[in-house]
């Protein structure tokens, strides 16, 4: 009798094992393919590029110079309206410069152009009672 039960313990504990095993195996193999997609050269490159994206210094050099080349385009376009070859020239130049100037003191500007805007959007002022 007693050889019975050690075997049907053995079968239980053997069985117990195949399931950790079935388990652990699968993990693995999921732990594989995860590594294998991660190390992939395309996601190599997107996460390289998300991660300098998110720095907040590339952050706040992208919209500055973003700021400057509209700024400058915007001051050729104004400067080069209806001129000739000459003044296209010098408008580059311009527009060079302009987007140089803006893109170095972006943050004077964005705090002039928030100040602007909180002006802009405010609610006007109820005129008061006087007497």
């Amino acid at each position: 009798m007693q050889r019975s039960e050690a075997t049907e313990v053995l079968k239980r504990l053997i069985l117990i094992k195949e399931a950790g095993h079935k388990a652990e195996g699968q993990l693995l193999k999921e732990h594989f393919r995860l590594t294998y997609e991660s190390l992939r050269p395309v996601n190599l490159i997107k996460n390289a590029l998300r991660e300098v994206v998110s720095a907040p210094e590339v952050k706040t050099n992208l919209v500055s110079s973003a700021i400057g080349l509209a700024a400058g385009f915007l001051v050729k376009k104004l400067f080069t309206r209806n001129a000739g070859p000459l003044a296209k020239i010098a408008g580059s130049f311009i527009e060079t410069f302009v987007a140089n100037k803006v893109a170095n003191n972006a943050d004077g500007i964005k705090a002039i152009g928030s100040l602007l805007f909180a002006k802009i959007t405010a609610p006007p002022a109820k005129p008061g009672k006087t007497g």
